[in-house]
Parts: C-alpha cells; sequence; structure tokens
C-alpha cells in the first residue's frame, strides 16, 4: 500500500516545485550554464508521472472496468478506419481514431498509454502556466493538478478535461470559431466537454451585446431553456437506445461541487470588477461558474452526468488566488480572514477527499 501513497504524493510535489522560479547558474572560464529549475522540475515531475501512469495494471479485476474497455479497444483497431469506426468501438470518434492511428504503429497499449498521458500531462501544465495564478499560491496549484491522477484509470476523462479549458483563453480573446473548435475536439473524446458549449454562448453574448441587461435576459431565457429540457428528461429520450442508455434511471446529485459554486460565485461577482482588473479571463470564470448549475437537473435523470461538473473544478481553483488577492487588498482583514478560511478549506477538503478516495482507489487498481 504504501508505494502507490508515496508515488503520487511525491508527483504532486513536483508538480508544485515547478513554480519555484530560480535559476541557478554554473561558471567557469569557457563558459557559463544557467540551469532552470522550472524546466529541470517538471521534465523530473513528467518522469516520475508517466512512470507510474503507464506502469499500471489494466486486465480484469486489477484495472478498473473502464481500463480494461480501453485495452480491448485498442486491441481490436487492427483493421480498416472504416470497419473501427463503424463496427468496432462504441467510444466518441476523436477518441477512436487517436486508439487506431496509434494502432497502426504499434500494437503495444502501454506505448499508447505513454502518448495519452504525456499529452494530458502537457495540456494541464500548459494550462495551468497561461492563466493568472500567483506563484506563491502552492496549495491551487496542488490540488489543481490532481487531475491528472484520475487519469491512471480512465483515459479520457482528465484529457478532455485539459483540452476544453483552453477554450476559456480562446473565449477571452473572442476568437469564437477557435473556442468552437477546440469544444468539439474536447467532446469528440469525451462528450460530456458539450458542457462548454452554453459557456461559450454567455460569453459571447456577453461581450458582444451594447446593453447588458438585455444581454442578462437572453442569457436567463438559454439557461431556462436547457434547464426545462433537462429537468423534464428530455434528455432520456435523446440517449435511449444508444450505448449511453444504460445510465438511464439514475440519480445523483454532487451538492458538495454545487454548494461550492454558488459560495465562490457570490465571493466573486461581490468583487467583479476588481477581480477583471487583477486578471481580464477572470470574467469569463465567472460567467462559467453559473452554468454548473444546470448539471443538477442533467444528474437528476442520469447520474453519469456528473462528469459535467468535472469541467468546473479547475475553474473554481484558478479563481480562488485573484479572490483571495483582492479580498486582501480591500483592507478589511475580518472579510480577508473569512475569505481565506473558506477558500484553503475547499482546497483542503478537496486534497482530503482526493487522498481517502482517489488514491485507495488507485492502490486497489495500480499494482
Amino acid at each position: 500500500m504504501a508505494l502507490p501513497y508515496v508515488a503520487v504524493l511525491t508527483v504532486m510535489t513536483f508538480l508544485v516545485a515547478p513554480y519555484l522560479k530560480k535559476d541557478y547558474s554554473i561558471e567557469n572560464k569557457q563558459c557559463k550554464l544557467v540551469v532552470s529549475t522550472e524546466a529541470v522540475m517538471v521534465f523530473v515531475a513528467y518522469l516520475i508521472y508517466i512512470v507510474f501512469a503507464v506502469s499500471k495494471s489494466f486486465m480484469p479485476g486489477k484495472g478498473a472496468n473502464d481500463a480494461y474497455a480501453y485495452y480491448l479497444n485498442f486491441t481490436r483497431a487492427d483493421c480498416t478506419l472504416k470497419h473501427f469506426m463503424t463496427e468496432v468501438t462504441t467510444f466518441e470518434p476523436g477518441y477512436s481514431l487517436i486508439v487506431w492511428i496509434v494502432r497502426q504503429v504499434t500494437s503495444e497499449y502501454r506505448f499508447m498509454l505513454w502518448i495519452w498521458h504525456t499529452l494530458t500531462f502537457i495540456l494541464m501544465i500548459g494550462f495551468y502556466k497561461k492563466v493568472y495564478l500567483k506563484n506563491d499560491y502552492f496549495l491551487v496549484i496542488f490540488v489543481g493538478l490532481t487531475i491528472l491522477m484520475t487519469q491512471f484509470n480512465t483515459l479520457r476523462m482528465s484529457i478532455s478535461i485539459s483540452i476544453a479549458l483552453y477554450s476559456l483563453i480562446f473565449m477571452y480573446k473572442k476568437r469564437w470559431i477557435k473556442a468552437l473548435v477546440i469544444i468539439i475536439c474536447a467532446a469528440s473524446i469525451q462528450i460530456s466537454a458539450i458542457i462548454m458549449l452554453p459557456i461559450l454562448i454567455v460569453v459571447f453574448i456577453a461581450y458582444n451585446a451594447n446593453n447588458y441587461k438585455k444581454s442578462l435576459v437572453v442569457i436567463l431565457i438559454i439557461l431556462g431553456t436547457i434547464m426545462t429540457v433537462a429537468m423534464f428528461g428530455l434528455i432520456n429520450r435523446i440517449v435511449h437506445g444508444t450505448a449511453k442508455g444504460v445510465y438511464v434511471g439514475h440519480s445523483s446529485v454532487s451538492w458538495g461541487t454545487d454548494f461550492a459554486v454558488i459560495v465562490f460565485l457570490v465571493l466573486s461577482y461581490a468583487k467583479f470588477g476588481t477581480l477583471k482588473k487583477i486578471a481580464g479571463i477572470n470574467e469569463v470564470f465567472m460567467m462559467a461558474l453559473p452554468i454548473e448549475l444546470i448539471c443538477i437537473p442533467l444528474q437528476l435523470n442520469m447520474a453519469i452526468m456528473y462528469r459535467m461538473i468535472l469541467y468546473f473544478i479547475p475553474i473554481i481553483y484558478s479563481l480562488i488566488p485573484s479572490i483571495i488577492q483582492c479580498y486582501k487588498d480591500a483592507g478589511n482583514n475580518i472579510k480577508y480572514f473569512i475569505v481565506k478560511i473558506i477558500s484553503y478549506g475547499y482546497l483542503i477538503s478537496r486534497i482530503y477527499a482526493f487522498i481517502t478516495e482517489e488514491v485507495v482507489y488507485l492502490h486497489k487498481y495500480v499494482t
């Protein structure tokens, strides 16, 4: 049991270390060599992560249901692309296409895992480096990158999240077509990324409307329509008879994440203007969070819809540093203390859940 715990915690430690921005010089008479701590630590973090991820078990009873299904899907890709996409695979087309391409190169499934996990690592690290994060908020980075760990048993979810998050960056830059293409790419790997589409619609309307009151009415109508469709179970009719039909009739709601979204919505909207000044992309994050509430009626019809809320957790992580900073700058020590307790309390709860649930689960299957 000790090895998976030590391995995971070691990976997370090294994932935080790259944000210690220090360079060291090695000089002699002939040359001067500058060693970037960030580059070295990222490389070390990657090595540890990839060894642990690629060496996992994926046979029945050890690799979880999804892990074995992914393995079987890969082994059956030794055929024409048309046959594989129409007769063999039941997964989303983007994922299936990548699997088929890799299968034409090699029959070694662990090579496939290496490619997949390498791409996930690069995308997740890249996103956190592109958005605003103060270097001293290690806890945010630590918790945010635990998303990588979910990749050990489910290949598609984390990479879909990693891709979809980049659409938020393009929304902020008002590059709507690129944002839409990224959402489509993410959804082609895991269909749950479609939840990013109403975010795109809301941000597009807000950025292009001359009258914010009118735009708010339009946004509310759109969200109300989506929630009505979800509430009346029309989603059940859509998926009935498909591979996803097995999930109909099972309901649950992720109240913890829903409550966290509401809390951070209140905290962020109370400082909307200040948060925008700290980092412009915060406005996109704040407009995105209310969309998570659409997931409540969806989960009441199909429990599997909980996957959609996973796209909002890293958005909360990305907002927390700015929220703490703006309440600190406001000069009210009591409010600042309360906000800091709430923010760090949430992050610590996520770490606790990860260690007590995800790591234990990993020990069962990654041995």
